[in-house]
């Protein structure tokens, strides 16, 4: 075990102590595992989980090298969403859970560097743990009732986090994978699906252009229905986008260390008709009406995309800071002038995973769903890039809010 190793384990293991579960032990065959699928994706240069029966946590950050405990931190991070009153899956948690889990036993680090200088991080923990029905017995509170919320950059080294995934499964094992958000979670009955409630995203591109891409979705949670409590079938899928209610994951925006990068004011009127345009051309197809311009809502996005963009950090409002909307977020280089067609088109690309003819949440296709939805009347949506002008954030924002569960088939139409 090297010293990322020794950091990593440590970490685990004091914040399971904290949690009232045993100590993890170190397994060269999952870190073996863990390795090589971290130099996987560090070749693809996109974060994402692997086909594997062991849980799995991911992280990924953009910058300097890091050490074994901040992707741990981050992780159990999530334990400030996390209702213990109320055992069971919960958005926006799954990292903490798997962290924590009792009846995980061993586990294996892996890290990997990109040609860009990306840094992944890849756990994997045996048993799985996020089983469906089993949290109870398996999540503990911290024994004084006091919880320390680690730093949210990772420590001392100054990387930045982009972003965060994690996979589990009940058993039997899932086929998807969320983390990502993205989590797994396998029913009893061997039914696989996938939802994703923290973060999900994907890179995409080669290091010789330098073009990327990432995107998550999350599925609201109402009075109406809640994706996640109501629908226990569904973990987070691997890159996919999440489920259950909107909290989640990513935005972006154009503000950096000294503020924001302004768009020309051309580019700034034309804006909101090109994302508009876009969202409406895809309804259309799907024979939804079209939506409307909120500024309202776009103002809301815009800060959203702002504050991401200056974080260079991918994730989701949280439902009050939303206002009860619908949130889609992505990232990528460049294309901030076309970022509203940009946006949208890489959300409805999601359609092509869709099945018409099983209506309802589907691993990687909460983007897409939101877009065509019927109920959704008014837009806004923000766009924000980094101080160096590389990366431009996107949100969008959409009331009523898509993806509610049990409301698909009346909502989400064949084109």
């Amino acid at each position: 075990m090297d010293s990322f190793g020794k950091e990593a384990l440590e970490a685990h293991n004091k914040f399971r102590a904290a949690h009232q579960a045993p100590s993890l032990t170190w397994s060269s065959v999952l870190a073996r595992d863990a390795d090589a699928w971290a130099k996987q994706i560090a070749r693809e240069g996109r974060l994402r989980h692997d086909d594997t029966k062991d849980g799995e946590n991911v992280f990924m950050v953009f910058g300097r090298e890091i050490d074994g405990s901040d992707a741990v931190n981050s992780w159990y991070s999530e334990v400030k969403n996390y209702d213990f009153g109320k055992p069971g899956y919960q958005s926006n948690t799954g990292h903490f859970t798997q962290v924590v889990w009792k009846g995980s036993k061993e586990l294996g680090i892996g890290k990997a560097k990109s040609a860009d200088g990306k840094v992944f991080v890849v756990g994997r923990y045996r048993p799985a743990g996020n089983n469906m029905r089993a949290f109870q017995e398996n999540v503990f509170p911290s024994k004084d009732g006091n919880v320390k919320i680690p730093e949210k950059e990772p420590s001392k080294k100054g990387a930045t986090p982009m972003h965060q995934h994690q996979k589990h499964e009940e058993r039997p094992p899932l086929g998807g994978d969320q983390r990502r958000e993205e989590t797994v979670v396998t029913y009893p009955d061997g039914t696989k699906k996938t939802v994703v409630s923290t973060v999900t995203m994907t890179l995409k591109g080669n290091n010789q252009s330098g073009y990327s891409k990432q995107t998550v979705t999350t599925v609201h949670e109402t009075g109406k229905q809640d994706a996640f409590s109501r629908d226990m079938k569904a973990a987070l899928p691997k890159d996919s986008p999440s489920s259950k209610v909107h909290k989640d994951k990513d935005t972006k925006q154009s503000l950096g260390e000294g503020g924001t990068h302004a768009a020309s004011s051309s580019s700034k009127a034309a804006f909101p008709k090109q994302a508009t345009d876009a969202h409406n051309k895809y309804r259309a197809k799907h024979r939804v009406s079209p939506l409307k311009w909120s500024d309202e809502i776009a103002r809301d996005a815009q800060a959203w995309a702002e504050k991401l963009a200056k974080a260079r950090n991918l994730q989701h409002a949280s439902k009050s800071e939303r206002k009860e909307t619908g949130e889609n977020i992505a990232m990528f280089t460049g294309k901030f002038d076309s970022a509203g067609d940009e946006a949208t088109d890489m959300w409805y690309a999601e359609v092509k995973d869709y099945r018409f003819d099983k209506p309802g949440f589907q691993g990687n296709t909460g983007h897409f769903t939101q877009v065509v939805w019927k109920e959704s009347k008014e837009l806004g949506m923000g766009r924000a890039q980094t101080s160096d002008g590389r990366m431009t954030f996107v949100v969008a924002r959409y009331r009523p809010a898509g993806n509610m569960l049990n409301h698909f088939q009346e909502n989400v139409f064949k084109g």
